[in-house]
């Protein structure tokens, strides 16, 4: 058990292998599969009858995200030795972590309109496309376990939301959503001209550079790649928004 520890918590053994094959290997799938259990197993518990506040479950589940982020920042500060400030992350998903904590506490319209398309679409491709993820720590070390739960959680907390009827997401409004996404990329990209600055390599959602584990857009030239990362994500929140709202909700009217 304590020869687990370091495995776990501290990556110890770890060896980039750029040969393995993560998507739909085994590794992978064993993710998939216990992300799909834990989200129906949560789902479940929010459906009893028991649970006769959806407000309160969806904020002991945002709490729970939070938790799990703290517990990233203190690893990255002790394990991988990064100041608190570097233990800080700005990737996409990140902001779909802060995004949908606030939109799962305070429970505010506009807060889940900002939340969910990084939240979602970032929450979502995350784990189904793993090379963020689990290729840079050991097989269910705390960092890859952590990473996958707390893109399922933010997630969750806007599907349940929505199933909830805490929050019904308008197509009218999906213009706030859009909005928000297209000013968090433009801060992201500040925030990677600054670390440069000092000195730092950071390419969160990779609008420095292509990363070169998507080959179809690695050669693209800056501003290319992250205009068609941008729109792509916003395309795809239009489409959640439309299923939701068209399909879902005005069904459920009829």
């Amino acid at each position: 058990m304590l020869a687990f520890i370091p495995y776990f918590w501290g990556n110890e053994g770890f060896t980039y292998d750029p040969t393995r094959q993560y998507m739909f290997g085994w590794y992978h799938i064993v993710m998939l599969v216990s992300m799909t259990l834990l989200f129906i197993i949560l789902w479940f518990i929010g459906r009893k009858k028991e649970i006769r506040d959806n407000k309160r479950f969806l904020r002991i589940i945002t709490i729970i995200l939070i938790i799990l982020e703290i517990l990233r920042l203190i690893n990255y500060h002790y394990v991988y030795n990064y100041s608190w400030l570097n233990s800080i992350s700005f990737h996409m998903c990140s902001w779909g972590v802060y995004f949908a904590s606030l939109a799962g506490l305070f429970q505010k319209k506009v807060l889940f309109e900002i939340a969910t398309i990084p939240a979602v679409i970032g929450g979502l491709t995350s784990i189904i496309i793993p090379h963020g993820i689990l290729p840079y720590f050991n097989d269910f070390s705390f960092m890859a376990i952590q990473s996958n739960i707390s893109h399922l959680l933010m997630f969750f907390v806007i599907v349940y939301a929505i199933k909830s009827n805490i929050w019904k997401p308008k197509l009218k409004r999906f213009w706030i959503s859009a909005l928000s996404i297209s000013i968090t990329i433009v801060i992201i990209h500040l925030i990677n001209l600054y670390k440069h600055n000092l000195g730092h390599n950071t390419n969160y959602f990779w609008t420095m550079y292509p990363d070169p584990r998507f080959p179809v857009i690695n050669e693209w030239v800056f501003p290319y790649h992250t205009l068609f990362l941008s729109f792509g994500l916003i395309f795809l929140g239009f489409v959640f928004y439309f299923i939701v709202d068209k399909l879902i909700i005005s069904k459920k009217i009829r």
